[in-house]
């Protein structure tokens, strides 16, 4: 399986997948694409999928760069808005419109995009949270109420898009907490909150991550 580290609509890739990520040209001894093509970080390093440390998305216009968690931690690069001021950067969508995006949709489109580490996987989220953010333009776009019932997107509704989610991390952000009362997914969701990251923000436009 081929895998585009650039590409925002990479599919996920699963954890018994044999993949490549770039091919050698013996004839020219070359390989493509370069390595320093795809090197975003402020430290100069290549993604390195086997890594503990996980990478952020800046996909933004202009940026479209991936960030090491620990080189955006370690240079303070940290947010400091409340959660509201968050979601309408997260979406560059103005705060009168929020209320318009479903709030299933709203808790997919404002996750953080990361990938790898030891929980994210080679592909992390980018497809998914990426799609859920056109997602809410189109719904934060549409005035009225009635009218956005139908929208389509790719010719599919938002009902059957997100029915064809696959994945724990997503689920857990489209089912509310008090939907299970079982022990072990409070205890979950409890050493999920306390190992959460800060919120950050990107370097370049230093819009949120």
């Amino acid at each position: 399986m081929d895998y585009d580290e650039m590409s925002f609509q990479q599919e996920p890739i699963p954890a018994e997948c044999f993949y490549t990520r770039r091919a050698y040209n013996s004839l020219f001894g070359s390989v493509k694409p370069n390595v320093l093509e795809n090197i975003t970080c402020i430290c100069g390093r290549p993604y390195n999928p086997d890594d503990s440390d996980p990478m952020h998305l800046c996909p933004r216009f202009g940026c479209k760069r991936w960030y090491h968690q620990s080189c955006l931690h370690e240079n303070g690069f940290i947010s400091t808005k409340s959660s509201d001021d968050r979601t309408k950067d997260f979406l560059d969508i103005p705060p009168a419109r929020v209320p318009r995006v479903p709030p299933d949709l709203l808790r997919i489109a404002c996750t953080p995009i990361v990938r790898g580490g030891p929980t994210h996987g080679v592909v992390g989220n980018v497809k998914t949270v990426c799609e859920a953010r056109e997602w809410a333009q189109l719904y934060a776009g549409m005035p009225w109420a009635e009218s956005r019932s139908g929208l389509l997107m790719n010719d599919i509704t938002l009902d059957r898009w997100l029915d064809g989610l696959e994945g724990v991390e997503v689920e857990d952000l489209i089912y509310p907490d008090d939907e299970s009362g079982s022990a072990n997914f409070l205890a979950r969701r409890r050493i999920q909150s306390e190992e959460a990251p800060p919120p950050f923000i990107c370097p370049a436009c230093e819009k949120p991550i």
